[in-house]
């Protein structure tokens, strides 16, 4: 195996700036695509097109689990797995193929993405959706493992660029395919045709920088495929749980309020993704220090790291937001040209439960890194079913903001109260657990987005409400800074003085 000279630390400081740059740039593309797609397509195919995509994406979760799973073992059984997964892919892609099949000749497609039958011929929906399956089944065997030599190889930062020129790719083809009028069949196929050409380039750069690494595909031996896939199957029970509360629910919003309600939904939900974002920005760095301290039993350090991330991912998530959610009316309207009008209710639960994902993003780190995947299995099919069992209870009544409360109180249970007792629960084998005060000071810390949350839910939010939560989270920062351990107080003065 290929070693690199570069320090680990080098390298994961260069991955870390790769993933600044992919939130900029990122964000930078959806807001761009958004209002670009809504006037030249209109909200019924620009939703049909989300529609079509979120479908995809959830067949697409089949096989993730098993591609997430293989190529983590010694070099030797390393090459024997990814052989094997060869064969096991394909067989998962045609499962994938025939979920398809099944959808168009039964007349289902319909009522899985939500649209009209009339939606389905007029767009082309049942080809569309073939062309994106089927390219996936050919293509994912090969490619998908192709991806994960990218980390034996030692190549992550590679990996990640290749990651964020797909996804600009994409994004970038599909302003495109709507500035020239393309249909949706036509925008499928450019679809397939650009991620194609990304796992080619990918494909030819890994063959010239690792050459040590082929061949491994001739290998023979199917069992060891077989005992992968059996282990990984509560990788991919939890993308299907992670999937449904993500393209599940644009495909409920297309089946409830039709293609055009998609565009409604989808845009609050990037608004409030670009806050996540910022929030895994903070969460990542501290993988490997939290898992360390688990590793060493070092556990004042472990919620000494705790309480650093639930301050200063506070002060930059839910600060940013009460300054920033003031404005967002006026630049939703601009955003969007006005095609859409902005559901309060719906985009204050959502940026609600982004604060409360945030508090609970270190505990789903932690619990992530120490492979809990029993507590993480529970944890989303928990939020699956609260999305989607108060989603059909609110939505009648309240329409999207019924969908926002259901999101908030998914959060609330799952990343809050299932975060704490599934972290408190692997501590106490150790005689540990996490210290209620610090618990307290970060939950505080939410209080105010709450607040802001439950006013434009059953009313208006007056101008008073903007200061009393402003000046309530500038005291309770105040407070968790007082608190703070000394010396991760000297650390971040030190970095604000440099």
């Amino acid at each position: 195996m290929r070693q690199r000279a570069e320090p680990i630390q080098r390298r994961a400081l260069k991955v870390t700036i790769v993933g600044v740059v992919s939130l900029v740039l990122g964000s930078v593309l959806s807001f761009v695509s958004v209002p670009v797609c809504l006037r030249a397509w209109g909200s019924d195919r620009y939703g049909a097109w989300l529609a079509l995509i979120a479908g995809y994406t959830f067949v697409r979760t089949i096989d993730t689990g098993y591609m997430t799973y293989v190529g983590n073992e010694d070099q030797a059984r390393m090459r024997r797995s990814l052989a094997a997964s060869l064969r096991i892919g394909l067989g998962l892609g045609v499962i994938e193929a025939a979920v398809w099949a099944g959808l168009v000749c039964t007349g289902k497609l319909a009522s899985v993405l939500g649209v009209g039958a009339a939606d389905v011929q007029r767009y082309h929906l049942g080809a569309a959706f073939g062309v994106l399956v089927l390219a996936s089944a050919a293509t994912a065997p090969y490619l998908g493992v192709l991806h994960r030599l990218f980390i034996p190889a030692g190549m992550m930062y590679e990996a990640s660029w290749f990651g964020v020129v797909n996804q600009s790719a994409l994004v970038l083809g599909q302003v495109a395919a709507a500035l020239l009028g393309a249909s949706l069949l036509q925008a499928a196929l450019l679809f397939v045709a650009l991620q194609t050409a990304n796992y080619i380039a990918s494909t030819i750069y890994l063959r010239r920088k690792a050459p040590e690494l082929s061949p491994w595909w001739n290998i023979r031996g199917i069992r060891t495929g077989i005992d992968d896939f059996a282990k990984s199957t509560l990788l991919t029970l939890s993308g299907i749980g992670q999937q449904l509360t993500t393209s599940g629910v644009v495909l409920f919003v297309s089946s409830v309020f039709g293609a055009a309600g998609v565009p409604l939904f989808t845009t609050v939900r990037t608004l409030a993704n670009l806050w996540t974002m910022l929030s895994n920005v903070f969460t990542t760095p501290f993988l490997p220090e939290v898992v360390r301290f688990h590793g060493t039993k070092e556990h004042e350090k472990l919620f000494k790291a705790f309480r650093a991330h639930w301050f200063f991912s506070g002060l930059i998530v839910n600060i940013s937001m009460i300054f920033v959610l003031p404005f967002f009316e006026q630049f939703y309207a601009i955003w969007t040209r006005r095609a859409l009008q902005l559901d309060k209710g719906l985009f204050f639960c959502t940026m609600a439960s982004v604060s409360l994902a945030n508090f609970g993003s270190i505990l789903n780190t932690y619990l992530a890194g120490i492979n809990e995947l029993g507590a993480q299995l529970v944890t989303t099919a928990v939020r699956a079913m609260i999305v989607f069992g108060l989603g059909f209870a609110l939505v009648p009544w309240m329409g999207l903001r019924g969908l926002g409360v259901a999101l908030l109180i998914a959060e609330g249970v799952c990343s809050v109260i299932l975060g704490i007792s599934f972290t408190n629960r692997v501590l106490k084998r150790f005689e540990s657990r996490l210290p209620w005060r610090s618990i307290g000071l970060a939950l505080l810390g939410t209080l105010p987005i709450q607040y802001l949350a439950v006013l434009s839910t059953v009313g208006q939010i007056q101008v008073a409400s903007w200061i009393v939560a402003g000046a309530t989270m500038t005291g309770i920062l105040w407070i968790s800074w007082r608190w703070l351990d000394p010396d991760v107080k000297s650390r971040a003065l030190l970095i604000l003085h440099t």
